[in-house]
């Protein structure tokens, strides 16, 4: 995973205008590994703790591994009310520091794109018990993009810096899914399309928590100046009217961590 410099100062935009995953993608996505309380749990690239948060909430121990300390500390604060069940961990997927066969369940939402998926399996492999479980929660494009979705992620393409752009390329995840299992037994699963409403700030944040600087200052996309959301047709044309928007997520998850990571 990369470091910190990329989501460095964006961690409030991203705690306030990401979206969180829907709770029926979740509860089906945990029962196919079969979560239960008790379970340790490492959330690789945690950020914000969206992820940890559904697994602390039914009984799980959980180390959110995240090497942003802007991230961390948003995680800190809204997962403290779960006292002892979460460890905040200055880490990456590559080099979580956590114990060999320490974890039962290994996890990463919206963050997998960002590994390097050699080393984070040579990781994981280290620290998950025999037996473990991996699941990799994340969003993707809808299957059937509205006007509006469209407009916006060729916007992103084209605005996006080259130290982030690579990690958004269309293929990048399944290159990496399949680097990572490298042949073992998966499951992936489309969840299908999510739809939500936007508005103009939620928009800019959105927008933000990826690519820019602050919401309230200067942004570092290309020519270092604000995102010109304006240029997107939905934007420009609905004001502040809340805009439909849809996401898909997509499930991959290995039952069972075997003698050589699946295979028997």
């Amino acid at each position: 995973m990369s470091g910190p410099s990329l989501f460095l100062g964006k961690a409030t935009d991203y705690a306030r205008f990401r979206i969180d995953y829907p709770e029926s993608v979740v509860d089906a996505a945990l029962q196919s590994v079969g979560v239960v309380r008790g379970d340790v749990v490492a959330d690789l690239g945690s950020g914000t703790g969206l992820l940890s948060r559904w697994f602390l909430e039914r009984g799980t121990r959980v180390f959110g591994v995240e090497p942003d300390p802007g991230m961390r500390h948003v995680a800190e604060r809204t997962l403290g009310r779960f006292g002892d069940s979460f460890t905040s961990i200055d880490g990456t997927a590559e080099r979580t520091s956590l114990s060999a066969s320490s974890v039962t369940v290994v996890a990463a939402g919206n963050a997998f794109h960002y590994f390097d998926p050699r080393a984070a399996r040579m990781e994981v492999e280290r620290i998950l018990q025999r037996g473990g479980r991996v699941l990799i929660v994340g969003h993707d494009s809808a299957s059937t993009p509205n006007d509006f979705m469209q407009a916006y992620l060729a916007f992103v393409a084209s605005a996006a810096p080259p130290e982030t752009g690579v990690f958004h390329q269309p293929d990048r995840v399944s290159g990496a899914v399949e680097s990572f299992f490298a042949g073992s037994r998966r499951q992936e699963e489309d969840m299908g399309d999510h739809t939500f409403h936007l508005t103009w700030d939620a928009l800019r944040g959105r927008f933000l928590s990826t690519f820019g600087g602050s919401s309230r200052g200067r942004s570092t996309t290309r020519g270092g100046d604000r995102p010109p959301l304006g240029c997107v047709p939905a934007v420009r044309e609905g004001g502040r009217r809340p805009i439909p928007a849809s996401m898909a997520v997509h499930v991959v998850c290995q039952l069972e961590r075997t003698s050589v990571f699946g295979e028997p």
